[in-house]
């Protein structure tokens, strides 16, 4: 199991404004397929979430790791162990799921607009970036409810990263029990770790 401070990055989330047109509930899927001299790898990942709960789902080689927030409570959890690490995000921490998902759709720094195409029926504008050998091609939504990464390609040397969106649905009703843990696991609570203070490490 992963201890609860890899989570860090998905709860302290930095204040903004919010979209007023960004999707208030929603499921997207992707598939990346890592290439690099002959072999190769392939992960999915699944994004559910409405309103302030949210369901994260990595499928790798190492078996399904979910990571689940409803409200302020955040679970780590392990279907193949029937595990969990439970933590509270205490008042005035972390931000909301909206503000998660706007964090996701941040602009592609460092990229240059080089066209438009279309991904699983959703207009794109297409970045193109390249540094130091290494070369990108991304494709970002510019559909307002959910202006995220769509699809990339990306290469350095012998080694190739691509990611695809498979599914995507916005604006509907997710089903409860999506953010809650089945019957029989077995849940360890833990103190939601404190941020180190400015200018400390």
């Amino acid at each position: 199991m992963r201890n609860v401070l890899g989570i860090m990055a998905f709860v302290l989330l930095a204040g903004q404004a919010q979209s007023a047109g960004l999707a208030k509930s929603g499921f997207i899927e992707r598939v990346m397929t890592v290439k690099n001299t002959g072999a190769s790898s392939m992960e999915t990942s699944k994004l559910y979430w409405e309103g302030n709960n949210l369901r994260m789902e990595q499928y790798t080689t190492a078996g399904l790791v979910v990571n689940i927030r409803k409200g302020q409570v955040l679970y780590i959890y392990s279907p193949a162990e029937k595990k969990a690490v439970k933590t509270t995000i205490p008042a005035g921490q972390g931000g909301s799921v909206q503000q998660f998902i706007e964090k996701m759709s941040s602009p592609v720094k460092g990229a240059k607009k080089v066209g438009t195409a279309t991904v699983i029926g959703i207009k794109c504008d297409v970045f193109s970036a390249s540094e130091k050998g290494s070369s990108a091609k991304l494709y970002i939504s510019t559909d307002p409810r959910l202006p995220t990464l769509l699809k990339s390609q990306e290469t350095s040397g012998a080694l190739s990263r691509s990611v695809e969106t498979k599914q995507l649905k916005l604006n509907y009703n997710v089903p409860d029990t999506m953010f809650s843990l089945p019957k029989g696991v077995t849940v360890k609570e833990e103190k939601f770790p404190t941020p180190p203070a400015a200018g400390k490490k």
